[in-house]
């Protein structure tokens, strides 16, 4: 929920102005969320991949180590695969009443239709989209989806994106990029592409790019997003090694597109954060990579990891994103300056935050992550699949594994009470398979997962120790509310990470953004009070506590009869702050004097 409030105000008394300024408050209900990980597994022991046969289609068998409920979903013959899109793309429509995989293998290679609860087997489509993940469906209309069409390449819809009703099979143009990129037929048949890090649709936009790169074998294109409801291109932006970009001295890789975030208001591009006219604003805490361009020299460009958009548990736009090398600013303090094998970015505030790494006491992460924050109707879940290259022997050795070797787990992503649950094994060799055939020297083997919008469900793909064929496994959900007693017997001796402990939480964290139009200081916070008249206010560092600068109720509104959150955002404008140490104070029940929770910050 998103509350507007930009007031003015004048303390006659102190002859103060005290201005309360706020552009966006995001509010979740964390008591109300569903608890995916009530009565699962939650400890860190280590484990051993107990052998199992591979199940027959539609056979359901219970995972040894984690006691979850799996079920094989395709019967993929031998040298094929029958898959999952990808993990950042939701196979399943708005309703779950449908579902799309991808099929290799010969002539019934493309885009399969199947039931979305059933998994019964229903048709292929009928057309070939630019990229095998570009598949995108409305996140209303259960019947709609969208693409940008590769074949057939001799209609008038080729290169174009195309709106694509499933029920009556009718196509439509949403837009044309021939005026940008130019015709296909002039391009060597080559299309315009979502990047090398595709991500789903997001806030009614995609991001695509031209595909420059390959067309005029230079290093360097041009990206762009797009409104699939009313077919607007936003302005375009070069992306370039050579070249600087955004907040960056050094360039970037020239085969990452434009990722629009769910909130429409932000839009990344390899760790720089634009509006939605695709004006610079800031960067996120990232780390650094080698990128080769076509005139031999290699550029320092922003390391490609795994990541996923999502949304944080606050509502806020998320990037999620494994990181095996230190963050340039350490991830906000983290002891291990920012690796782990899942990293949460909150976009709209730039924190970075470490939710399963080694300062968590997880483990440097293993080879082979992918994160997938799909599931929009559950904010801040986040699955999680790690193959464990160089460890594969652990897949048969009968010894027990590395944490979270070959395993699909699930997290929730609150930077204040992460909680991570493991749920099955995949049993696949992934890129390591021999076995591969005609699915993509085994690439189609990596777990790949995917959660249901209702969180009903996660699929994951599996080449089940090399078989020579690969196939979807459904794991099932057992969700509770919130705060409900689990009902589930511990697996293996592991008891719930879940406290007891009832006393009063409160936090808070500050992030200035000078860069942002106009600038603004936000202010996470974590009020277990829900105090009607609980306020954030903004001081002058070591001001009495009574002496403010702008307030403002954490219910976001002016009006003190609503109860406060649980946790939140509230940002401030800056011109009415200045410049100089502050401090920001959480106030509870009305009385400015008793502050429960402060810290310092520096506008510089």
């Amino acid at each position: 929920m998103n509350l507007q409030a930009n007031r003015l105000c004048r303390n006659s008394t102190t002859l103060a102005f005290v201005v309360t300024a706020v552009l966006g408050v995001s509010i979740t209900s964390v008591a109300s969320a569903a608890d995916f990980c009530a009565g699962m597994v939650t400890d860190k022991q280590q484990r051993i991949v107990k052998r199992l046969d591979k199940p027959k289609v539609l056979q359901s068998y219970t995972d040894p180590a984690f006691g979850t409920r799996v079920t094989r979903v395709t019967n993929a013959p031998y040298g094929t695969a029958r898959r999952t899109l990808y993990n950042t793309i939701q196979p399943w429509n708005s309703d779950e009443s449908l579902l799309i995989l991808y099929h290799t293998g010969g002539k019934n290679a493309g885009h399969h239709l199947y039931d979305g609860k059933t998994f019964r087997y229903i048709r292929a489509l009928e057309f070939a989209a630019a990229d095998i993940e570009g598949i995108y469906w409305d996140k209303n209309d259960s019947n709609i989806l969208y693409y940008v069409q590769r074949r057939p390449n001799n209609d008038w819809l080729h290169g174009k994106l195309v709106k694509y009703n499933v029920k009556t099979r009718k196509r439509s143009m949403v837009a044309d990029f021939d005026p940008i990129c130019g015709k296909p037929s002039n391009r060597s048949g080559r299309t315009v592409v979502a990047g090398n890090d595709i991500q789903g649709i997001a806030g009614h936009k995609i991001g695509l790019r031209c595909q420059n790169d390959k067309v005029k074998n230079q290093s360097s294109d041009i990206t762009f997003h797009v409104d699939v409801r009313t077919g607007k291109i936003s302005p375009r932006v070069t992306i370039d090694p050579t070249k600087p970009f955004g907040g960056n001295k050094f360039g970037s890789r020239p085969d990452v597109a434009a990722t629009p975030m769910h909130s429409s208001k932000r839009i990344v591009v390899q760790e720089n954060v634009f509006d939605e006219q695709m004006n610079f604003l800031y960067r996120l805490d990232g780390s650094r990579g080698s990128f080769k361009a076509k005139n031999g020299k290699r550029y320092t460009v922003p390391k490609l990891e795994h990541a996923s958009i999502g949304r944080m548990p606050n509502g806020n736009d998320a990037l999620f994103s494994p990181q095996y090398n230190a963050s340039d600013n350490g991830c906000d303090g983290d002891s291990d300056y920012g690796r782990g094998a899942l990293v949460a970015h909150n976009v709209q505030s730039g924190d970075c935050n470490v939710i399963v790494g080694e300062s968590t006491g997880w483990g440097y992460p293993l080879r082979g992550v992918h994160l997938s924050a799909v599931s929009l109707n559950n904010s801040g879940w986040v699955t999680m699949s790690t193959v464990g290259y160089g460890n594969l022997q652990y897949l048969t050795n009968g010894s027990k594994a590395p944490l979270l070797f070959s395993e699909i787990s699930l997290t929730y992503a609150d930077p204040g009470n992460p909680r991570t649950c493991r749920l099955a094994h995949t049993r696949t060799l992934g890129n390591s398979a021999n076995l591969g055939g005609e699915y993509r020297g085994a690439y189609f083997g990596e777990p790949h997962p995917v959660m249901s919008p209702s969180g009903s469900r996660i699929l994951f793909n599996s080449d089940w120790y090399d078989s020579g064929s690969v196939d979807t496994y459904a794991i099932q959900l057992n969700a509770r509310s919130a705060g409900k007693k689990s009902t589930r017997n511990d697996i293996a001796n592991n008891k719930s990470e879940s406290s007891s402990n009832s006393a009063p939480a409160y936090s808070l964290s500050t992030k200035v953004r000078m860069n942002e139009s106009p600038p603004r200081v936000y202010v996470n916070f974590v009020d277990s009070n829900q105090g009607s008249k609980d306020r954030v206010t903004i001081a002058r560092a070591g001001s009495p506590d009574g002496d403010l600068l702008m307030r403002l109720y954490t219910n976001g509104t002016p009006a003190t009869k609503l109860p406060g959150p649980s946790k939140g955002q509230v940002d401030f404008l800056q011109a009415y702050i200045g410049r100089g140490k502050f401090e920001a104070r959480l106030s509870i029940n009305g009385d400015f004097s008793k502050i429960v929770k402060r810290t310092y910050f520096t506008i510089p």
